[in-house]
């Protein structure tokens, strides 16, 4: 849940699978955070950049892919930078839809979020019970 703005960006191009993945991996970095920083601002950036923007092998790199393919004429710096928004926006996404409550602030043209410390456990968003359910097909899958 979101103080403030609410309003979210749809990222387009990624398969409904991915797109549930990628916000079941944000939610997890971000569940990280909240519990190691309760009291600190953190932005996208501090999830999944700087010293983490290492993609490869997360649900992350299909979002730099698809922009790297949809737009092959133009540098992979540009994929990096539409890639970089278009996770920032999923990432919103997944704080609305979260149980626990943040505050958020723009700071330098980034959108920042604090986690107030309440959280509300009656709330599961869709996409959440999607990625339980193909993970758990998954896990029946090879007999895990």
């Amino acid at each position: 849940m979101l103080n403030g703005n609410k309003r979210c960006f749809k990222v387009n191009g990624l398969s409904l699978l991915e797109r549930d993945l990628i916000y079941a991996y944000l939610q997890g970095a971000m569940y990280r955070r909240c519990n190691q920083n309760p009291n600190d601002w953190f932005a996208a950036w501090d999830l999944v950049g700087d010293k983490n923007y290492y993609w490869q092998g997360t649900p992350l790199i299909v979002v730099y892919e698809h922009f790297r393919a949809a737009n092959p004429n133009k540098s992979s710096r540009y994929a990096v930078k539409q890639a970089a928004k278009a996770i920032g926006h999923m990432l919103k996404r997944v704080i609305v839809d979260d149980k626990r409550t943040f505050d958020t602030d723009i700071k330098k043209r980034v959108r920042h979020y604090k986690w107030t410390g309440a959280e509300d456990n009656t709330k599961t968003p869709n996409w959440q019970r999607a990625a339980a359910k193909w993970y758990q097909d998954l896990r029946n899958m090879s007999g895990c």
